[in-house]
C-alpha cells in the first residue's frame, strides 16, 4: 500500500526523503500537491516513515548463511513451487518469460560473457533442487566454473514471416519443462531480424525468480554488456547477501514476536469458512485444477481513468484500492455474496538489502472484505482501504505458509484461499504518455491465446497515458471467453455509475439488470472448509 502510494506520487516528480528519521521533507513541482495528495500524505504519514526507515537501514539484520556441504533449506514459496512442479503440465506453468527488442547491432560473444556475468553474479541463476543423503529437499548452489550455459542463436533474415518464426519458437519452447535437479534454470535465445535488428528471448522457472528478478536480469545483462561494449567495469552495486542468505534468516525470523503476531493477524483475518468466488454461467470445474487459460484486454477510457484516480486521493486511498473496490461490488452484484476474498502479489523487497538481488522474494497478500451493501461507493471505498492498509502491515508473512497454519482441506480444483487475484501497477516514468486511442480501440476486448492460467481468473490493470490498461487471465476449464468479455464490458458500465452516483447504496445500484436476470444460480455461499 504504501509503495503504491510513493510510486504513484514518483509518477507525479514529487519526491520523498526522511530526515533525522522522523520527519518527511517533500518536494514537488508548482501546483502538483493538491488538497487530495496533500490528504494521502497526512493520512499515511507514519507508514511512509517507517517503510523509509526500513528500507534506508544498512544493516537489516540479514546475515550470511553458514557454507554447508549439505545444501540450504528452501523458501515457503521455493517448497511450494517444488511440489506443484512435479507433474510436467503444472511445471510449465510456472515458468517466467520476457522478449526484448533491440534495434541494435549486437556483438554475440560479448552478450554470452555478459549472461555468463550476470549468472555468475546471482546464485539464484545457478541454483538447482535436489535431495540430500538425509532425503531432506534442498537448494544447490554450483560453482561458476560448473556452470553449463548456452545462448541459442537464431538468424531469421531470410525467413519470410519473421514474427510467425519467433512465435512459434516461444510457444515450443515454453512448452519445455525444466529439470529442477539439473544445472542452470535459464534458456535464452537471440534472434536476428536484420542486420541492426535483434530479438532477445529469456525464460526462467519461477522457484528462482520474480517479476521485479526478471527486470533485475534485463538491467544486469545490459550494464554487463554496455561496459564490455565499452572495456569498462561495470557500475553495479555489490550484493552483500544472496538467496539462500534471506532463506536462512526468514526462518528465524517466524519464531520472532514481530512474526508470531503477524500470522495471529492472518489467523484472525482468516478465521471461519472461507468463501470460494463462483461466478455466473461458470462451466463444471474439473476435479484436479488445470492450468489451460488465455488473456483478453481492453482499456477504460480517460475520463472515468481521471474521476476514478480524483476520488480515491480525496478519500486518502490508491488507485489499487478504488479498483479492488470497484471489483468487490462487481463480484458482489454477480453473486449476492458479501463476503469476498481477492489475492494480490507484494514486491517483499521492504529491506535494502534486497532491492537488487535476483531470487522469488515476491508473496502475495490476502483482501478479505466483508461488504455493507447499505453503505455507498465511497463508505465502501473507506471501508476497503482500512482494511488494506492494516492487511499491508502484516505483508511480509509467508502466504505459503501461511495455508499450512490455516490446515484448509486440500481441494484439488481450486487454489487455497482464493481464487482470484488482482494487481496494479502505476504510471511508470517510462509510460506512454502520449497514447492516443479511438472509441473503437476501446470498446474492442482483444484476445492473447494460449497463455495458460495458474488460477480462475487474474486481473491485472496499468496506467497507460490517460488510460487504464485492463486485462483478465482466465482458466478456459472454467470461464467461457463470452463470460469474461461479458465481465469487462460490466465492470466498465459499473466504475460508471459509481463515479456517477458514489453517495447511493450498493444495494440499490442497478446498472445492468442483465445481471439480475443472470444470477439463477444457488443463493447459497459456498465455502473454503478448514479441518476442525
Amino acid at each position: 500500500m504504501v509503495k503504491n502510494i510513493l510510486k504513484e506520487l514518483k509518477s507525479k516528480n514529487i519526491r520523498i526523503n526522511l530526515v533525522n528519521d522522523s520527519e518527511l521533507d517533500i518536494k514537488a513541482p508548482k501546483g502538483v500537491m493538491t488538497k487530495e495528495i496533500i490528504t494521502v500524505l497526512k493520512e499515511n504519514k507514519q507508514g511512509i516513515i517507517d517503510y523509509l526507515s526500513a528500507f534506508k537501514q544498512g544493516d537489516t539484520g540479514i546475515k550470511k548463511a553458514k557454507p554447508s556441504t549439505t545444501g540450504f533449506p528452501l523458501s515457503y514459496a521455493q517448497k511450494k513451487l517444488w511440489v506443484l512442479s512435479q507433474l510436467e503440465e503444472r511445471s510449465i506453468a510456472y515458468t517466467v518469460s520476457d522478449v526484448i527488442t533491440i534495434p541494435n547491432a549486437v556483438n554475440i560473444d560479448l552478450l554470452k560473457k555478459a549472461i555468463r556475468s550476470t549468472i555468475v553474479r546471482h546464485e539464484s541463476l545457478r541454483t538447482v533442487f535436489r535431495k540430500n543423503e538425509q532425503n531432506e529437499l534442498r537448494q544447490w548452489i554450483f560453482p561458476e566454473e560448473e556452470i553449463q550455459f548456452k545462448l541459442t542463436y537464431e538468424d531469421i533474415r531470410e525467413v519470410e514471416n519473421k514474427s510467425e518464426f519467433i512465435e512459434k519458437y516461444l510457444e515450443i519452447d515454453k512448452n519445455v519443462a525444466f529439470d529442477l535437479s539439473g544445472n542452470v534454470l535459464l534458456r535464452t535465445c537471440l534472434f536476428q531480424v536484420e542486420e541492426n535488428l535483434f530479438v532477445f528471448y529469456y525464460i526462467m522457472h519461477h522457484i528462482i525468480t520474480d517479476a521485479v528478478s526478471m527486470d533485475i536480469m534485463k538491467h544486469d545483462v545490459l550494464e554487463y554488456y554496455t561496459a564490455y561494449l565499452q572495456d569498462e567495469k561495470p557500475n553495479l552495486p555489490e550484493l552483500r547477501i544472496q538467496y539462500k542468505d534471506y532463506v536462512v534468516w526468514q526462518y528465524e525470523q517466524m519464531k520472532t514476536k514481530e512474526y508470531l503476531g503477524h500470522k495471529e493477524y492472518w489467523l484472525q483475518k482468516l478465521s471461519g469458512q472461507l468463501p470460494v468466488l463462483d461466478l455466473p454461467n461458470q462451466k463444471p470445474r474439473p476435479r484436479i485444477m488445470t492450468y489451460n487459460g488465455e488473456t483478453l484486454y481492453t482499456y477504460i477510457d480517460a475520463e472515468t481513468t481521471n474521476k476514478l484516480k480524483e476520488i480515491c486521493m480525496q478519500n486518502g486511498g490508491t488507485m489499487f484500492t478504488g479498483v479492488l473496490t470497484v471489483l468487490n461490488i462487481l463480484f458482489y452484484k454477480y453473486t449476492q455474496v458479501k463476503d469476498i476474498i481477492i489475492g494480490s502479489p507484494v514486491a517483499g523487497r521492504d529491506l535494502a538489502d534486497l532491492e537488487n538481488q535476483m531470487g522469488i522474494y515476491m508473496n502475495m497478500m490476502t483482501h478479505r472484505n466483508v461488504l455493507d451493501v447499505s453503505d455507498n461507493f465511497i463508505e465502501t471505498l473507506l471501508n476497503v482501504k482500512k482494511s488494506t492498509l492494516e492487511s499491508t502491515k502484516h505483508q511480509m508473512y509467508p502466504v505459503d505458509k501461511l495455508m499450512d497454519d490455516l490446515k484448509l482441506n486440500h481441494d484439488t480444483s481450486r487454489n487455497p484461499i482464493y481464487d482470484v487475484m488482482l494487481s496494479f501497477h502505476n504510471a511508470s516514468e517510462n509510460n506512454n504518455e502520449h497514447l492516443q486511442l479511438t472509441q473503437e480501440e476501446l470498446d474492442i476486448i482483444h484476445v492473447e491465446e494460449n497463455q495458460g492460467s495458474k488460477l480462475d481468473m487474474l486481473i491485472n490493470f496499468k496506467e497507460e497515458g490517460a488510460y487504464m490498461y485492463f486485462d483478465v487471465n482466465y482458466n478456459t476449464d472454467i470461464y467461457t471467453q463470452a463470460t469474461i468479455k461479458k465481465l469487462m464490458h460490466d465492470f466498465k458500465k459499473i466504475i460508471k455509475e459509481l463515479l456517477k452516483n458514489p453517495q447511493e447504496k450498493i444495494e440499490s445500484l442497478d446498472y445492468n439488470v442483465e445481471i439480475k436476470k443472470s444470477i439463477k444460480q444457488k443463493n447459497k455461499t459456498k465455502f473454503k472448509m478448514k479441518m476442525k
